[in-house]
């Protein structure tokens, strides 16, 4: 019973690597926040961190397409593994996961974030 109990707790790769990707989405979508949304008012600012802010937001949301791609197959994964287990774990890093591609989301849209 107690092998039975480590192996029903543990965090799969994929479900850590999309946590990881996650907050990795997050850490560059808040970072582009800071470089551009948050220096606007200044044109010179703008300038100096325009490529910046740029290559932040491509990865930004190359790291959220790549998170949500692994959380589709941890979903999958979980629920085929749910009849014989339960996988504690991958839930709370699925969810984890959703908070975070929220966030990201939500810091920068891709759309109605414009000034006109």
């Amino acid at each position: 019973m107690g092998e039975q109990t480590m192996t029903r707790d543990r965090l799969t790769a994929l479900a850590a690597w999309a946590v990881g990707l996650a907050a990795g989405a997050a850490c560059a979508l808040w970072w582009y926040n800071s470089l551009w949304v948050q220096s606007a008012g200044n044109p010179m600012a703008l300038d100096a961190n325009e490529n910046l802010a740029a290559l932040a937001w491509v990865v930004g949301w190359l790291l959220i397409a790549c998170a949500a791609c692994l959380s589709a197959v941890v979903l999958v994964r979980a629920i085929r593994r749910s009849a014989s287990r339960r996988p504690i774990l991958d839930s709370v890093a699925l969810g984890v996961t959703l908070l975070l591609l929220v966030g990201a989301v939500m810091s920068a849209p891709l759309w109605g974030s414009a000034s006109g």
